[in-house]
């Protein structure tokens, strides 16, 4: 059966800039990375504010994976636009990563933004809001 891990990512921020980029990544990307936009999840927060989450429980969460390596694309790319933005306006996009192995200590974070929307308080992955993640 082999080793699986819980995994979940979430984008927030501004609406405009999330879209172009996953706009972006969909025009530039093969099958595999439209496969993995096609699991995320929206969420308007206002008419300026988007939140965008993946989250999926009980994976093979291998980097050697196509599938795995387009979700890991679709974060780094954002990741990369908020570290290339000016300091005036990186507080346009925030992001968290959180991969849970069967491991109890095999826990793996990464965060940029100011605004932590994810949280591990056990063995759990939790979210700070109410996210409706039956809505396509």
């Amino acid at each position: 059966m082999g080793y699986r891990s819980e995994v979940a990512y979430e984008l927030r921020g501004n609406k405009e800039t999330l879209l172009a980029g996953l706009c972006t990544l969909r025009l530039d990307g093969d099958a595999i990375m439209k496969a993995a936009l096609d699991e995320l999840r929206y969420k308007d927060v206002s008419d300026k504010e988007l939140i965008v989450r993946y989250h999926q429980e009980n994976i093979k969460w291998y980097q050697e994976y196509t599938d795995v390596a387009a979700h890991c694309e679709i974060f780094s790319h954002f990741e990369d636009i908020y570290h290339d933005k000016e300091p005036s306006a990186k507080e346009c996009i925030h992001g968290s990563f959180i991969r849970i192995g069967e491991d109890t200590n095999d826990v793996e974070e990464n965060y940029f933004g100011d605004e932590i929307s994810m949280y591990v308080p056990s063995p759990k992955i939790m979210f700070d809001n109410n996210f409706d993640d039956d809505t396509p």
